[in-house]
C-alpha cells in the first residue's frame, strides 16, 4: 500500500511539473514579443473597433436620414463622427460614440508611440 501511495504522489508531481513547464513555455512565448509587435497588435485592435463604431453610425445615418446623409458619412468620416455626437441622444448611440472617441484617442496615442520608438 505504501508503494501505491508513493506512485500516486510521484505521478501528481510529474503531472504538476509538466503543467508548470507548459505554462512557463507559454509565458516565454507571449513575453518574447517586441514592443513594436505589441503596438501593432494594439493598433489593429483599435482599428477594428473604430471600423465597427463607424459602421454602426453609418447604419443609423442611412436608416434615419436617408441616402444623401449616409453617403456624406461614407465620404467624410469626420462628418459621420460629428453627426453621431450631435444625434447620440435621439438615436441611442451614446455608447457607440463614447467607444469611438476613446478608440480615436488610443489610436492617436499608439501612433505617437510608434513614431517615437523609431
Amino acid at each position: 500500500m505504501g508503494n501505491e501511495n508513493y506512485a500516486f504522489t510521484h505521478l501528481q508531481e510529474v503531472s504538476m511539473s509538466g503543467t508548470i513547464d507548459f505554462f512557463k513555455e507559454l509565458i516565454d512565448k507571449v513575453v518574447d514579443i517586441t514592443s513594436m509587435q505589441c503596438l501593432w497588435v494594439l493598433a489593429v485592435a483599435t482599428g477594428i473597433i473604430f471600423l465597427i463604431c463607424y459602421i454602426r453610425v453609418l447604419i443609423k445615418m442611412f436608416s434615419s436620414k436617408g441616402i444623401v446623409i449616409g453617403i456624406l458619412g461614407i465620404v467624410f468620416v469626420v462628418y459621420a463622427f460629428i453627426w453621431g455626437w450631435v444625434n447620440h441622444e435621439e438615436y441611442g448611440i451614446k455608447n457607440v460614440m463614447t467607444n469611438w472617441s476613446v478608440v480615436i484617442g488610443v489610436g492617436a496615442s499608439l501612433y505617437i508611440l510608434a513614431l517615437l520608438s523609431f
